[in-house]
């Protein structure tokens, strides 16, 4: 089963002073790489990025980051189209989501996935057969 991982559970799972959320994080991702099929876009990967490099308290080096975008790129990765920002927008319009949640929700449709597991959504919520879960709830 396909389940989209969204930037803030990648980014706990790198960042050394996230205490509980750190330990969760890095469970969830040993647990879906082994019996799940883990997913993300291009999106996740590029804020991902320029979090863990500049927002951490103690950052990741561009080389340790660069490391972790190649580890994390070998998962279906979503790249949205012009057709696809088109999409995201009706499900902001729809949902009222900001723009770049329903971009997140896009892809994890687009991708089939089951579970969106992200903190910044609500848990539980359902976009048809996509259903959100925090790990951290």
């Amino acid at each position: 089963m396909r389940q989209f991982v969204d930037t803030n559970v990648l980014i706990y799972a790198a960042d050394a002073s996230a205490g509980a959320k750190q330990v969760r994080a890095a469970e969830l991702l040993d647990r879906l790489w082994r019996k799940e099929s883990p997913c993300a876009s291009v999106q996740v990967l590029a804020e991902f990025h320029q979090n863990v490099t500049r927002k951490l308290p103690r950052p990741l080096s561009a080389a340790e980051s660069l490391a972790k975008v190649q580890y994390y790129s070998a998962w279906p990765i979503f790249a949205p189209s012009a057709q696809d920002i088109a999409a995201a927008i009706s499900l902001q319009m729809l949902h009222r989501l900001n723009f770049w949640d329903a971009l997140i929700v896009h892809a994890a449709l687009a991708l089939r996935c089951r579970i969106l597991w992200t903190e910044d959504l609500h848990h539980g919520m359902r976009f048809g057969e996509l259903a959100v879960q925090n790990p951290f709830a």
